[in-house]
């Protein structure tokens, strides 16, 4: 017999108790009409209305073995629904801070490497490197302007507009940390 849910049993014996047909109570409660006569035989030979116990390894582990394996815990996690990851962590940027930088990497884009040379403090431990004709660029500007945007400035590279995560995405153009 299929399992039926608490509520739906309990409704089931409460219309069956006030008198209805069992095949209208199985009709009401949308289930087969063996379903509900076995659950009044059932109430009629034990007085019980919840299900009996069943065979079958349970799908968690009792008390008694508190150890269970990491591959179990993965999948009761994906049944609940759950998914490991990490919160992301950076500063909140509002539309004020995106008109921002878009202005400096305007103003910046045309820069040589002598001038971001002369930017104190810029060159402390980083080093960049072109490859090939895109000497001017917002993509190296931006990078080349730590010490004007933070360091979060990295990881928002301006190039027409859009803005990319990596320096991965640009093949032209390598950090070098010193």
């Amino acid at each position: 017999m299929p399992r039926v849910p608490a509520h739906l049993r309990e409704r089931a014996f409460g219309m069956l108790q006030g008198g209805m047909r069992t095949a209208d109570v199985a009709r009401e409660i949308n289930c087969n009409v063996r379903t509900v006569r076995c659950l009044r035989q059932r109430y009629r030979e034990t007085g019980l209305r919840a299900d009996r116990p069943r065979s079958g390894r349970p799908l968690t582990p009792g008390t008694h073995n508190p150890s269970i394996s990491a591959q179990t815990v993965r999948n009761r996690l994906r049944e609940a629904g759950l998914r490991a990851c990490r919160p992301v962590v950076r500063q909140v940027l509002t539309r004020h801070h995106w008109q921002q930088r878009g202005l400096w990497a305007q103003t910046h884009c045309r820069w040589t490497r002598q001038d971001w040379q002369k930017v104190p403090v810029l060159w402390s431990g980083i080093d960049l490197e072109l490859e090939g004709p895109s000497l001017s660029g917002a993509v190296c500007q931006s990078v080349i302007g730590l010490s004007l945007l933070s360091l979060q400035a990295i990881s928002m590279l301006w190039v027409t507009g859009k803005t990319s995560s990596s320096l991965m995405w640009y093949p032209s153009c390598r950090l070098i940390l010193t």
